[in-house]
């Protein structure tokens, strides 16, 4: 059977900083492996739907396995009517990460199957059935249209990781980096988070179970990988002093030096800078750290076991290591102009060199949406990008809470010792070019914002 594994393109109202960040796609990658011994498994990577036509009007594909971001649904729904009307024998089946949290949202009568548990076996058990022409219908962590969207719920959340291809890897390791971090691979060493954070999408994934995979499995997938760079996907890799002690073990013990970008959380490395020195030493180059907030009061409020204080050891342990930190914000639209003009002399005082500002976004099946009772329209998810309003400001306008978001981006960006290090690491032309794209990317978003409301 021959079988397309298709990902959209980047929707055209969102923002694209695909010039700083570009991940491998690992979700393709175990489907192409689990895949490829009974079918012939082919590619179309963010792709738009006149690219998918042309594809399939060029080669007869029997099923279509989609996977997508929330920002990505309304074109989903678009493409698959559009596929159904012109090639209604494909077979179209949808996964990925929101599918996995919110899989109502892709039950429409044009997609076939939504996989959003047991990912790969689920996905194996289809496209068996289908070549078969068998209906799936006892596929667990699956529902099918030709079912009503019956959810048959796995009994254990328990994922298999086989060990990897990465054909799409080997053929463009140079398409796929993080900002100077480049021919950076992907790695998943856990799946959900053990955290309890009120907002987070992330830890509901896994049908809401935190697993980890063995040390010694993952230390032999990266000790397979050519890439230099890795980027640890998990949604918290610093979870367990023991199970990060077993890594640096691990590491040591065969010999491999590569550098590493992961997720963390402040609480996690203030009071355990011991293991961070430890992880630094064998490659941890960079962490990705949700401060959220620069008040105490707002961190309780949305269950964040960091502190204040947690945050501010987290920047000083990271500058003492040299570790790249990238800092994550959520601007409240309540504040007053004084409010982002404390988080932005905030981040000069500290000399925060990468960071992030989001608007505060109730994702879909998060413990926030379920109190709060929203209801999610599917025609309007292109909207959750973190980047826009879902309430009007209390005191200022949207404009004015759109223009500070701005002016926070360009304060790390035009910090010096910002600049400096993407010198260092991107060379002097480069370093201005990424500089530029950046401040494009930033005239873009308001443009974007300004049409697209």
């Amino acid at each position: 059977m021959n079988i397309l594994l298709f990902t959209p393109h980047i929707p055209r109202q969102s923002v694209r900083m695909n010039h700083l960040i570009s991940c491998e796609p690992l979700e393709l990658e175990y489907l192409y492996t689990v895949l490829k011994d009974k079918h012939a498994v082919s590619f179309l990577v963010g792709g738009t739907e006149k690219d998918l036509i042309k594809r399939l009007s060029e080669k007869r594909f029997d099923l279509i396995c989609m996977s997508c971001y929330i920002t990505q649904i309304p074109d989903v729904h678009n493409i698959s009517k559009n596929i159904k009307l012109k090639f209604p024998d494909i077979y179209i089946v949808v996964g990925g990460v929101h599918a996995e949290v919110a899989p109502e949202h892709f039950f429409i009568p044009t997609i076939d199957a939504v996989v959003f548990g047991n990912h790969l076996q689920a996905i194996q058990q289809i496209t068996d059935a289908v070549s078969e022409g068998i209906h799936p219908e006892e596929t667990e962590g699956a529902a099918f249209l030709k079912s009503g969207f019956q959810q048959s719920y796995c009994q254990k959340q328990i994922p298999v990781v086989p060990a990897t291809d990465r054909i799409l890897l080997k053929k463009h390791p140079e398409k796929y980096y993080y900002f100077y971090y480049e021919r950076c691979a992907s790695v998943k060493t856990a799946m959900g988070c053990p955290n309890s954070c009120n907002f987070c999408f992330c830890r509901k994934m896994n049908g809401g179970v935190y697993y980890a995979r063995p040390i010694s499995e993952v230390v032999e997938e990266i000790k397979n990988l050519q890439s230099e760079n890795i980027f640890l996907l998990d949604d918290n890799f610093l979870t367990n002093v023991k199970r990060l002690d077993d890594f640096c073990d691990s590491l040591e013990k065969a010999n491999i030096q590569k550098k590493y970008i992961a997720y963390g959380t402040a609480d996690f490395i203030a009071k355990h800078p011991d293991t961070i020195k430890r992880l630094k030493n064998n490659g941890l180059s960079a962490l990705i750290v949700g401060f959220e907030s620069i008040s105490d009061a707002t961190l309780h409020l949305i269950n964040k076991k960091a502190s204040v204080s947690d945050n501010l050891k987290t920047v000083a342990i990271c500058r003492e290591l040299d570790i790249d930190l990238f800092a994550l914000f959520i601007c409240n639209p309540d504040w007053k102009h004084r409010d982002f003009y404390q988080l932005a002399k905030y981040l000069q005082k500290n000399n925060i060199q990468f960071a992030t500002f989001s608007t505060p976004t109730v994702l879909p099946n998060t413990d926030e949406a379920i109190r709060q009772k929203v209801r999610f329209d599917p025609k309007n998810l292109w909207r959750y990008d973190l980047l826009r309003l879902h309430k009007k400001p209390a005191h200022i306008s949207p404009f004015s809470y759109y223009l500070w978001l701005y002016f926070l981006y360009l304060i790390p960006a035009f910090n010096f010792s910002t600049m400096r290090k993407l010198m260092k690491n991107y060379g002097f032309v480069r370093g201005m070019s990424v500089t530029l794209k950046s401040t494009i990317a930033g005239a873009e978003y308001f443009i974007k914002i300004l049409i697209y409301r």
